[in-house]
């Protein structure tokens, strides 16, 4: 059985405003698979400060394409060891089948954005119309804080859907899990 007792915000795991705790179980065997923390909004709060404060002072929106998508490679080669463990952990919280393998079948999607962060241009000249001169400059620059909201089915999926997009254009991110599915998350 897992149990975490502490929330990821501001790049470190902090203790949460609340002391209400989420139990998961399955939905197949209704047998309990872990516990984790119910966040409160003060942790909400906290996380989107952390987020917007990360955007607005950090180094993360400042990176190229390229700097950002070596930090997808690190994540992807933080997960990789896991994949067997996530594929088995996503099923028991939410009931999907294990042939899905629906914690490692998102990876490919981190190394998508990875290229595309090494390979896409930053900054591109388009033409103008014809017969007209000049052009527009198109400069990708990063929005700001990302608020991703997780489903139940297929919860690490779904985060690398909403998170590898967003990283690699320079967003931070607060990743709200489903109440179903904390423990891969």
């Amino acid at each position: 059985m897992l149990e975490y007792d502490t929330l990821f915000i501001g790049n470190r795991w902090v203790t949460p405003a609340s002391e209400s705790v989420l139990e998961v179980r399955s939905p197949a065997t209704l047998a309990l698979v872990g516990r984790a923390p119910d966040g409160s909004p003060d942790d909400m709060d906290r996380a989107v400060l952390a987020a917007r404060d990360a955007f607005d002072t950090g180094p993360w929106p400042a990176m190229s394409f390229a700097e950002r998508a070596a930090y997808l490679d690190r994540i992807l080669d933080a997960l990789r060891p896991r994949a067997e463990e996530l594929d088995q952990l996503v099923p028991q919280e939410s009931g999907i089948p294990v042939c899905f393998a629906s914690g490692s079948s998102g990876f490919p999607l981190l190394e998508y954005y990875s290229e595309l962060g090494r390979t896409h241009p930053q900054e591109e000249l388009r033409p103008g119309r014809p017969g007209v001169a000049g052009g527009a400059i198109v400069r990708q620059a990063p929005a700001g804080v990302v608020a991703a909201i997780v489903p139940w089915n297929g919860p690490v999926m779904q985060i690398l859907m909403k998170m590898a997009p967003a990283l690699v254009a320079g967003c931070t991110l607060v990743i709200k899990p489903s109440p179903e599915t904390p423990l891969s998350s």
